[in-house]
């Protein structure tokens, strides 16, 4: 279907879609993985330094493994199927109950065994994952269905500009509940955020539910679990673009995976960092990836997805450097900011979460309108769905960062990000602009037509 921008259903998709992502950012703020939830574990008594790192690389390996592989087996399924939406509120209903179970766990944190806590904490982030995996292609394929390629950046830079906004709010909170001065101490100062979390995400759940799904193009024929496993790398092969698109998303997913989500245990170990501080980290992170967005959204809408691709990629390498540098700069005390002490190394550090913030938006909203633009429509969910499959074995590449850090240093794993960021950069440069001619980027003329794959496969 070729959506209408002045179509009134498309307006209400674009207006309940910004804010079911406002919101489920907002919840998804108190549990963060690169902030809030490694520093739960760094915080918790009775755990070595080095296994403290290991479950922050388990835990994070969890979060993001989740999300990778249900698609794979779901994609034929929900190719000849006329409405999605309702495997979406399977996605969200199952989320939203672990999210309740993960504030029950918190809450007892205390009175059992830290690694119980830590592996119920792995196998229900597991889950969680597992569960929003579900709901991608229903949710990518109506929103897809429902506005034309040329709003798209438009509308996730405003699902995450909000979502950014409500997130800077969701840091300032974070530190206050973890600033000593409350009096809460661990683990019921991680309570609150829990529930928070997930209170906000039911009401995301809920405005999302009261879209009006438009009318599909179902595939008449489901293709066999074989024909489906054969199809994906036969389109990989085929599409360059889409090779070099996983290729960036690997080796991205390496420079991730041994440096984001430690920094903030590399903050509370080695530069002594208040777990207030958490809280900030968390605010210039969303704060930076809302702001991002007013940039974000035009580049991606006007100059195309290439182009976001490539400026926040320059953004993406410098997260890993400034942490690396900070470790240079003397600890002399400045002040205290919002309630929390500073010296001019932390000082330098927080300034990371910036451009991290940044980056990070930046390549999910280009990746995703990037793989939209070159997936033809009966294959949508094939792209989406071999996507996720072919980064599975990357998702658990933070226990290898934790095995690494642990045998060598945080400085080292940094200095690893560094070069892959500068690879991934290398890398989305060399992609093609599928909406060129849409761009006046190349003229119209007999050999400037779809791309190749646009029919193929």
């Amino acid at each position: 279907m070729r959506a209408n921008h002045n179509n009134p259903l498309v307006k209400r998709t674009f207006a309940l879609g910004i804010c079911n992502g406002a919101l489920w950012q907002f919840a998804n703020a108190f549990l963060n993985p690169s902030t809030v939830v490694p520093a739960f574990i760094v915080t918790m008594p009775d755990v070595t330094a080095g296994q403290k790192m290991l479950w922050v690389g388990i835990i994070t390996a969890c979060m993001n493994s989740g999300w990778s592989w249900p698609q794979v087996f779901l994609g034929r399924y929900y190719s000849t199927k006329q409405r999605l939406l309702p495997f979406y509120w399977i996605s969200a209903i199952g989320r939203a109950l672990i999210i309740v179970l993960l504030t029950v766990v918190v809450a007892v944190a205390y009175d059992a065994k830290p690694v119980v806590v830590l592996a119920s904490i792995a196998g229900l982030f597991l889950l969680y994952g597992s569960c929003g995996a579900i709901g991608i292609i229903p949710f990518m394929t109506i929103v897809s269905d429902s506005m034309p390629a040329s709003h798209r950046g438009r509308f996730f830079g405003f699902r995450s500009m909000a979502g950014g906004v409500l997130g800077m709010v969701a840091g300032f909170i974070v530190s206050r509940i973890l600033n000593e001065d409350t009096g809460l101490g661990y683990p019921d100062n991680y309570v609150p955020l829990f529930g928070v979390a997930a209170v906000v995400f039911i009401a995301s759940v809920i405005c999302f539910s009261c879209v009006k799904e438009p009318a599909h193009e179902p595939q008449t024929r489901r293709l066999t679990m074989a024909q489906e496993l054969a199809r994906g790398p036969r389109l990989f092969r085929r599409d360059r673009d889409w090779r070099t698109l996983v290729i960036a998303q690997v080796v991205g997913a390496i420079g991730f995976g041994v440096s984001v989500p430690f920094m903030t245990p590399f903050a509370l170990e080695e530069l002594h960092a208040p777990t207030a501080l958490v809280g900030i980290f968390l605010a210039c992170q969303t704060g930076a990836a809302a702001l991002s967005n007013l940039i974000w959204s035009y580049v991606g809408d006007k100059r195309g997805n290439r182009k976001l691709l490539i400026w926040s990629g320059v953004a993406g390498v410098l997260p890993a450097l400034i942490a690396l540098l900070s470790s240079l700069v003397p600890a002399t005390e400045i002040g205290t900011l919002f309630g929390v002490k500073f010296t001019y190394q932390l000082a330098v550090f927080t300034l990371a979460f910036i451009p991290l913030g940044f980056s990070m938006t930046g390549q999910m909203i280009g990746q995703l309108n990037f793989l939209l633009d070159i997936a033809p429509n009966r294959r949508r969910a094939t792209y989406l769905a071999f996507s996720h499959l072919f980064r599975f074995p990357l998702a658990w590449w933070p226990v290898a960062g934790a095995l690494l850090i642990g045998r060598t240093s945080f400085v080292f794993g940094f200095a690893i990000a560094i070069i892959c960021s500068a690879v991934t950069l290398y890398l989305v440069t060399r992609l093609g602009e599928p909406r060129a001619q849409e761009l006046g980027l190349e003229p119209p003329g007999p050999d400037n037509h779809d791309r190749p794959m646009a029919a193929g496969g």
